[in-house]
C-alpha cells in the first residue's frame, strides 16, 4: 500500500509539473502574438510617419525652392521693373503659403495632442472661400478656376479651421479635375 501510494504522489507531481509547463508555453506562445501585433502596429505606424514626413518637406521645400528662385533670378539679371515686381509678388504669395503650412503643422500637432483649444466666432464665409480661390489661382495659372461665391456669408465657426477645410476641397478638385479646369 505504501508503495501505491508513493507512486501516486510521484504520478501526481508529474501531472502538476506538466499542467504548469503547459500554463507556461500558453502565456509564452500569447506573448510572442502580443508582441507580434505590437511591432506589426509600430511598423505601419512608422511608415504612416514617414509617409506624412516626406509630404510635408516636399510641400515645404517647393515654396522655399520657388522663392529662392525668384530672388536669384533677380539678383543676377537685369529685369526690368516689372518682371521685378512680378516675381516679387510670387515670392511673397509663395511666403504666405509656406507660413499657412507652418501654422498647419502646428495645429495639427495640437490637434494631435489635444492641446488645441477652438475658439469658435463669427467669421466671414464669403472673404475666407475668396482669399482660398485667390491663392489657388496665382498658384495655378495654368488652369481655368471657375467660381460662384455667394457674398456676405458669415458663419460661426473656427477660422483657421475652416481656411484648412476649404483649402484641402480646392487642393482636391485641382487634383482630380481635368488638367485645364477646376
Amino acid at each position: 500500500a505504501i508503495g501505491l501510494n508513493v507512486f501516486w504522489v510521484i504520478q501526481w507531481r508529474s501531472v502538476v509539473s506538466l499542467v504548469v509547463g503547459i500554463v507556461l508555453f500558453a502565456l509564452i506562445i500569447a506573448g510572442i502574438i502580443l508582441n507580434t501585433i505590437y511591432l506589426i502596429r509600430e511598423i505601419r505606424r512608422n511608415e504612416q510617419h514617414d509617409s506624412f514626413i516626406n509630404a510635408v518637406t516636399h510641400e515645404l521645400k517647393t515654396p522655399i525652392a520657388i522663392t529662392q528662385l525668384n530672388i536669384e533670378t533677380i539678383l543676377k539679371r537685369n529685369l526690368a521693373l516689372d518682371q521685378q515686381k512680378k516675381m516679387l509678388a510670387i515670392s511673397l504669395l509663395e511666403t504666405q503659403r509656406l507660413d499657412n503650412l507652418c501654422n498647419n503643422i502646428l495645429l495639427a500637432s495640437q490637434l494631435d495632442m489635444g492641446a488645441y483649444q477652438a475658439q469658435t466666432q463669427e467669421v466671414d464665409f464669403t472673404y475666407i472661400v475668396s482669399q482660398a480661390v485667390l491663392s489657388f489661382q496665382n498658384r495655378f495659372q495654368d488652369r481655368k478656376f471657375t467660381s460662384s461665391i455667394q457674398e456676405n456669408v458669415f458663419i460661426k465657426g473656427e477660422s483657421v479651421l475652416l481656411q484648412l477645410l476649404i483649402n484641402n476641397l480646392i487642393d482636391n478638385a485641382i487634383k482630380y479635375a481635368p488638367a485645364a479646369t477646376v
